[in-house]
């Protein structure tokens, strides 16, 4: 496939058009659908974005769609509602809401030991599945090994077994001792899949289907099996392949590196019903979503959105609750807001995970956007 040079995906992403759709209603769901606008249109030029998806809806209110630049630089059509996207980090959510629903039936406890499952572990007597779900057990996220990343770079198709991405975990020191910090924690979310299968005898995304996706009655959910998306999907862009450039990964990468940490694929319409589902604690017992709303203070950096908060595969920033995630050439946003009944979703298809040139750059340009769109709900 043809490459594009930034300069050549930027010119692109300007001669594209956009779309903004506001159904009838009494009131919008934003208080300013220009303002909000403007400040996406800011965001992609800041991180050379090639599209956006944002989408803002409310009972009783007019829902706000906005659509701007292209699902595919190559073909120059546009990013769609319709679009699948790889959700990222969105996914450990799903697996929280699994192993919870598991605990509630009994099949495991929270304060299981790691040990337990994974003997394998240092220190795993001392771990319990809560501080996996929870960040705090302290444990190195394999996403942050050199070696690896350096893997993916070089050779993005290979393919990788949970008991891989656990072992470039574990073969650093931890953070902290168990239950004594948070970090984000990739390698915690591995291990969490590979407790729902053995606890189950079933695979993680029968799991997940079953349990989440077949209750809430979601269309486009997957975990794929390949390199290849399912139905309409938008490409996704980064840095991350090297040579400075912008380059499409869309089919350079399996979902086998993310798997029950961050290998699911969704798209705008399921995670506007997943979203409610998890702020309201729909798919789990009343005891379960003490747990799953209990919050661990994040840290953060100026800037941020105030008030940041994790739960148990749940986020928190001031009322507002659901997660994010970022996965190689994709953004997602999802938050639900329970005092208005609002639904913010948006999907941005460039990521530049591990280029700290580029990556700075994109956080602080999208917590600027996620400020604005606060402010303006």
């Amino acid at each position: 496939m043809k490459q594009f040079s930034r300069w050549a995906a930027l010119f692109l992403i300007l001669v594209l058009t956009s779309g903004i759709a506001v159904s009838c209603g009494s009131a919008s769901a934003v208080k300013n659908t220009a303002e909000l606008e403007s400040a996406i249109e800011k965001c992609m030029k800041s991180i050379n974005c090639p599209g956006v998806v944002f989408a803002v809806t409310a009972p009783g209110k007019s829902d706000v769609i906005i659509t701007r630049g292209a699902d595919d630089l190559q073909k120059q059509t546009k990013i769609s509602t319709a679009d699948n996207f790889r959700i990222g980090s969105v996914s450990k959510t799903f697996t929280a809401i699994v192993t919870l629903q598991l605990a509630a039936e009994g099949k495991l406890s929270l304060d299981d030991p790691l040990s337990k499952y994974e003997p394998q572990v240092p220190n795993g007597s001392n771990i319990t599945v809560k501080m996996l779900l929870g960040h705090t057990s302290g444990l190195f996220s394999y996403t942050e090994d050199e070696g690896f990343q350096k893997t993916i770079e070089t050779d993005p198709l290979r393919p990788w077994t949970p008991d891989e991405l656990i072992n470039i975990g574990i073969s650093h020191p931890p953070y902290f001792p168990p239950g004594k910090g948070f970090a984000y924690d990739n390698t915690a979310y591995i291990l969490a899949g590979k407790i729902i299968e053995k606890v189950t005898g079933n695979t993680y995304a029968a799991e997940v289907k079953k349990r989440v996706i077949g209750k809430l009655g979601l269309k486009n959910t997957v975990m794929p099996t390949g390199v290849d998306m399912p139905g309409k999907y938008s490409h996704g862009y980064t840095y991350d392949l090297g040579g400075g450039r912008l380059q499409d990964i869309t089919r350079q990468q399996t979902p086998t590196w993310g798997w029950s940490a961050g290998g699911l694929v969704s798209d705008l319409a399921d995670l506007q019903v997943f979203a409610k589902a998890v702020a309201t604690g729909e798919l789990i017992t009343p005891a379960m979503r003490n747990e799953f709303f209990t919050s661990t203070p994040m840290p953060t950096k100026p800037g941020t959105p105030p008030t940041s908060f994790a739960g148990l595969g749940v986020g928190f920033l001031s009322e507002w609750v659901g997660n994010t995630g970022g996965t190689y050439g994709y953004t997602t946003w999802m938050w639900y807001i329970p005092s208005k009944k609002t639904t913010v979703i948006a999907f941005f298809n460039e990521t530049s995970t591990f280029t700290p040139k580029y990556e700075e750059a994109e956080q602080a340009a999208l917590q600027q956007l996620l400020l604005t769109t606060m402010k303006l709900i």
